[in-house]
């Protein structure tokens, strides 16, 4: 192992929160245009006719692409940042995520579905270095200062899901200027994505404090699954990611599919309602997150927040009109993405100091694992009906809840008896 000397200090969590920013802007901007141009009755990438049953299905194939290629590139990116340091993962991944949209908008113009794919599965690589991103705050924060820090940067997440919808639905709808069309987001994306790479290397320093050379293995994916399976001090809180994960993802992926049959949104409109979601994620983040840390443990946050996500999510499945989504759809964004930091928060903190790439690239594991699986079955869900992918969500979380709350009642007891 090797000492390096940690530069910037908390100072560090600018240009983090900085790169992550720009790289949500770039996904955000793609978020309203993906399920329109493949679901669109005149979809581009389909001869006219298709059934919605299979433009579904190549919709959840598209997801796929992505988080199984995330899948296997989580964990040798934590490895590989545990090696050589945050930066250098961070600028090489960034790079790849530019050649990703880049190829996305090329696919986009010539209408090929095959090069859509490729370009999913590409950018699922790059962004594989979120556990990267998120060792490098974990370097930076002592263990009071984690769930707070994870919640800030977290923000950008919420600014970037704000502000890149609304680009997204505007640069792909050729009503607002003539020559938009679905590739001109990703171009956009593909030149923020430089921007990126430029922030990293003139404002962002090294946090790695100690090397780690571990052997890097591309089935790293799988046998993370297995540590979290067989680590007893980090299995439930794993279990409570994966169901939570596996529900998110059933919501976040497929809820613009809901709103396309059933309220016949636009590529802007969706554009407009993921931009709602991340003014949600912002206050929420920003503003709800420190006295709540403050207030309660990570544990106890867990405890009470996911009932909240049942209710809304249970809430939309028999909406019928429009307008009340906007009234439910706050306690749905607001809980889920205060969990998220709670439950990396416990995560780091049951992890070695000197194993938090690892530790967290264990945990992207089972979160891209949690959104392989709603991606494959989606579109077979979808062809039965446009709200069981939400349902699915509901039933899911509520069983991730059930496995944290258990094991919460056991360790409080546990407590009581060694008082």
């Amino acid at each position: 192992m090797t000492a390096l000397v940690n530069k910037g200090g908390t100072a560090n969590l600018l240009p983090v929160f900085l790169v992550v920013f720009i790289g949500m802007l770039g996904i955000g901007i793609v978020i309203p245009t993906l399920a329109p141009a493949l679901l669109a009755e005149d979809s581009i990438f389909f001869p006219a006719g298709t059934s919605f049953q299979v433009k579904a299905l190549a919709l959840g194939f598209a997801f796929a692409c992505f988080s199984i290629a995330q899948f296997f590139s989580a964990p040798v990116l934590g490895g590989l940042s545990d090696r050589h340091g945050r930066k250098p993962v961070l600028l090489i991944t960034m790079l790849v995520e530019c050649a990703s949209y880049s190829l996305f908008a090329i696919g986009a113009g010539i209408s090929s579905l095959p090069v859509i794919f490729i370009a999913r599965s590409i950018g699922g690589i790059s962004a594989g270095n979120l556990s990267v991103a998120f060792s490098a705050i974990a370097d930076l924060s002592d263990e009071a200062a984690k769930v707070r820090n994870f919640g800030l940067v977290s923000i950008a997440f919420g600014l970037g899901t704000i502000i890149g919808p609304l680009i997204g639905g505007k640069l792909s709808d050729p009503s607002v200027v003539s020559w938009f069309t679905y590739s001109t987001p990703f171009w956009v994306s593909a030149g923020l994505s430089l921007l990126n790479v430029v922030l990293l290397l003139a404002f962002f320093k090294e946090t790695i404090a100690l090397r780690r050379h571990v052997k890097l293995d591309l089935l790293a994916g799988f046998k993370n699954v297995k540590k979290a399976i067989r680590t007893e001090n980090m299995r439930t809180v794993l279990l409570t990611v994966f169901f939570f994960s596996l529900g998110f993802n059933f919501f976040s992926q497929f809820f613009q599919v809901l709103l396309i049959e059933r309220f016949s949104f636009t590529a802007s409109s969706i554009g407009d309602m993921a931009a709602y979601f991340g003014l949600w994620i912002v206050l929420a983040q920003g503003v709800i997150i420190r006295p709540l840390s403050a207030r309660f443990s990570a544990e106890q946050v867990i405890a009470f927040l996911p009932l909240i996500y049942i209710a809304g999510v249970s809430l939309v499945v028999f909406q019928t009109t429009p307008e009340f989504l906007w009234a439910i759809l706050p306690f749905v964004v607001a809980s889920q993405s205060l969990m998220m930091p709670n439950l990396l928060a416990i995560v780091s903190r049951l992890a070695d100091k000197s194993m938090q790439g690892e530790a967290l690239g264990i945990n992207q594991s089972v979160q891209s694992l949690g959104q392989v699986v709603p991606a494959i079955l989606a579109g077979v869900f979808i062809a039965i009906s446009p709200e069981l992918p939400l349902a699915s969500s509901a039933c899911l979380v509520l069983i991730g809840w059930l496995v944290f709350i258990v094991e919460f009642h056991h360790r409080r007891k546990r407590a009581s008896h060694a008082a």
